[in-house]
């Protein structure tokens, strides 16, 4: 019945923008999006306030996490923005000879920004000189998404990164030092294109499963488009990198949690933002701090946003805490997988953390290095080191276990036979304590998105 309520949803949408002639997004005076719903009416994705800001059920919400956009309105999913908007490359293309002004609203400009990345998405259908010219601008986000687009079609890596004094900063002011640490640089990572329609597909079905389909395919919108509301809302903003840093709970204390997104943030226009939407915070010169849920603070500069669980926000921004060799051990830690975009690292664990008398972390590779991948010509690629070479031969068996596990699964019907054919490509090679994991990337079939699909739930 789920199934059938969702079918006529979507059959509903089609036909009415078929018979309208007309987008299934549109924009109101003030650049808020508009979805069009099975009645034939326009409503709101983003209601007021900070509630719909929240990372729903929605797959696609990793997406935004994993894109290397030169701001958070380009990492939404652009092409398909405009897709829904009813744009075509043509009037993509033309729509880059509207430039707004730096003083233009944040919708108009943030919308330019994503007019650029859906485009570059285009590969070599758009002349370089398209992005030449915008290089030029005076909006400061503009002329880095252009330099971007140019950087990706000319293969060259991107002039942002982590910047190693940044780095070094965040880490200092630790209050002791971490048990793991995690970075992601954004701009090293490849545009998930194909992963965000898979996701696509993935929540799309999910919906049909749903009890209420309707604001199922809403969230799939509020997650697609998260980026280009936060700037509407509150102003441009970059992040180069994201850093984590964890302390585990264990017999001597509890865990703690501090996010760190690195880049470039508008204080007044986030203030502006939080005012327009009656959200308490204090500000106070260059640090801007809100509660989430009595349980996370929010502190942003101009140059990162922190988020802090209760623990860490106790501890004072800026200063030095963590001492020189402390921090040489954090460094030393992520230097092992530095040809990775996406690294990981433990420093140590403390007493009792997993439990007692379990010895799981003794099969913890002390760093991960990850790469991702979306096509079959630039495969996922994860490089494990362990401390001990038998850790990482046991961990190697029950890899290869684990596919083989996976025949009688998909001879029960199960799984579908395409989940075998997928593992089976995976490539497992160990070379002493370290393990190297490819895992060439294919876009499912409609038999395994449906799996995927009841795996999440409805």
């Amino acid at each position: 019945m789920r199934r059938v309520l969702f079918v006529c949803c979507i059959s509903i949408l089609v036909a009415v923008a078929h018979a309208q002639e007309t987008a299934t997004l549109r924009l109101d005076l003030q650049g808020r999006l508009l979805r069009l719903d099975p009645a034939g009416e326009f409503v709101a994705v983003f209601a007021d306030g900070l509630e719909d800001l929240r990372r729903g059920e929605s797959l696609m919400g990793w997406a935004l996490a994993l894109d290397p956009g030169p701001s958070l309105a380009a990492s939404s999913d652009c092409g398909w923005f405009f897709e829904r908007l009813g744009e075509d490359r043509e009037e993509l293309l033309a729509g880059l000879d509207r430039l707004p002004s730096p003083a233009a609203p944040h919708a108009q400009r943030a919308r330019f920004a994503m007019r650029v990345a859906a485009l570059e998405g285009l590969g070599g259908a758009v002349a370089e000189s398209a992005f030449e010219e915008l290089e030029g601008s005076d909006d400061r986000s503009i002329r880095l998404a252009a330099t971007e687009a140019l950087a990706r079609q000319r293969g060259e890596p991107s002039a942002r990164g982590l910047e190693e004094n940044a780095f070094v900063a965040l880490v200092r002011e630790c209050p002791s030092l971490p048990h793991a640490v995690a970075v992601v640089e954004h701009p090293r990572l490849p545009r998930p294109d194909a992963l965000r329609r898979t996701l696509r597909r993935i929540d799309a079905a999910r919906a049909g499963l749903s009890d209420d389909p309707v604001r199922a395919l809403a969230e799939l919108d509020r997650a697609a488009f998260y980026g280009y509301e936060v700037e509407r809302r509150f102003g441009p903003a970059r992040i180069d990198a994201t850093v984590i840093l964890v302390w585990l709970s264990g017999r001597t204390g509890r865990g703690a949690l501090r996010a760190s997104m690195l880049g470039e943030f508008d204080l007044d226009s986030i203030e502006q933002g939080l005012v327009a939407d009656g959200v308490e915070h204090e500000r106070e010169g260059d640090l801007l701090r809100l509660e989430i849920d009595g349980a996370w603070t929010l502190r942003v500069q101009p140059d990162r946003c922190t988020l802090d669980d209760e623990v860490m926000a106790l501890t004072p921004l800026g200063g030095t805490l963590l001492g020189d060799r402390d921090l040489e051990r954090v460094q030393a830690s992520l230097a092992d997988c530095a040809d990775h975009p996406i690294r990981a690292a433990y420093l140590h664990i403390p007493a009792g953390a997993f439990g007692p008398g379990l010895q799981f972390g003794n099969l913890l590779p002390f760093s991960i290095g990850l790469t991702p991948g979306w096509t079959d010509q630039s495969p996922c690629r994860a490089d494990l080191h362990f401390a001990r070479e038998a850790a990482a031969t046991v961990v190697e068996g029950q890899l290869r276990s684990l596919v083989r596990a996976l025949d009688p699964l998909v001879d029960d019907d199960v799984l579908p036979p395409s989940v075998l054919d997928q593992a089976e490509r995976v490539e497992i090679v160990r070379d002493g304590a370290r393990l190297r994991l490819t895992v060439p990337f294919q876009e499912p079939d409609d038999e395994l998105v449906d799996a995927l699909a009841a795996l999440r739930g409805g």
